[in-house]
């Protein structure tokens, strides 16, 4: 009843700030509310966001907890909630093949979240293995999972995983290029909300204006170097401006 309220009145916040459907994940979750979650979802035509195989002791709780399914990412498909509305699961570190299956399937989208994944000992997600199956990919925060807001250092951590993926497994897992993750950070996971993230014809402006001048380098740089020099070593203090929607706001205090 609390999720249909929302949903009846959120229309009123504005054209940026719009519903999502969050059941926290499924140990939190009865049967009949993710059901009637998912129900609501299709109803309003809202999409769905959860929690999906972050560490080998939530799965074996999942496994316990809905004997009947197969593995975890069915609960979630059986419930209606993959597939019928645009989803997007954290984390999906541990899927089985059977469930990249499925996530390719029904084209959920992975937020990946690197802070957090090492913060908790979480393990390594297979992004380049998920990659290969054309499963749409997007990068996330998850404070206070995370501890970091910036995408710009979200990306870097993403790619510097990667490496480690690497060397943990074989050559099959090659590290993230920068315009990978760059991709991932920016249209990867802006395509989940509409034309966003990027400068193509029709998407919406959401920029920043960065000023690299102060950071010396005695050596010519290609802008694509100058775009790596400033997600590695740059920092807030070199935005000069920020767009959303194509209007510039105010810099943020505090």
């Amino acid at each position: 009843i609390d999720t249909k309220d929302w949903l009846d009145v959120s229309s009123q916040y504005g054209p940026l700030v719009k519903p999502i459907i969050t059941p926290r994940f499924v140990p939190s979750c009865t049967s009949e509310l993710m059901s009637g979650l998912g129900r609501l979802a299709e109803e309003y035509n809202v999409p769905i966001q959860s929690h999906l195989s972050e560490n080998h002791g939530e799965i074996d709780w999942v496994a316990s907890l809905h004997p009947e399914t197969p593995n975890y990412t069915d609960v979630y498909y059986e419930h209606h909630l993959m597939g019928q509305v645009p989803t997007v699961m954290a984390h999906c570190i541990h899927l089985s093949d059977v469930e990249i299956d499925r996530m390719a399937e029904t084209q959920t989208m992975v937020s990946h979240c690197p802070y957090s994944n090492v913060n908790l000992s979480s393990g390594i997600a297979p992004i380049r293995k998920l990659m290969k199956r054309n499963i749409p990919i997007g990068l996330g925060s998850d404070i206070s999972g995370g501890h970091i807001v910036s995408m710009a250092k979200v990306l870097t951590e993403a790619i510097g995983l990667s490496k480690m993926k690497w060397v943990e497994v074989d050559e099959t897992y090659a590290p993230l290029t920068l315009s990978e993750a760059f991709y991932m950070a920016t249209k990867g996971g802006g395509k989940f909300f509409g034309k966003v993230g990027s400068f193509e014809k029709g998407c919406d402006l959401d920029a920043l204006i960065i000023d690299d001048t102060s950071l010396f380098d005695p050596n010519e740089r290609t802008l694509e170097e100058r775009l790596e020099r400033w997600l590695y070593v740059g920092d807030d203090r070199h935005i000069v401006e920020r767009y959303i929607a194509g209007h510039m706001v105010s810099n943020p205090q505090g």
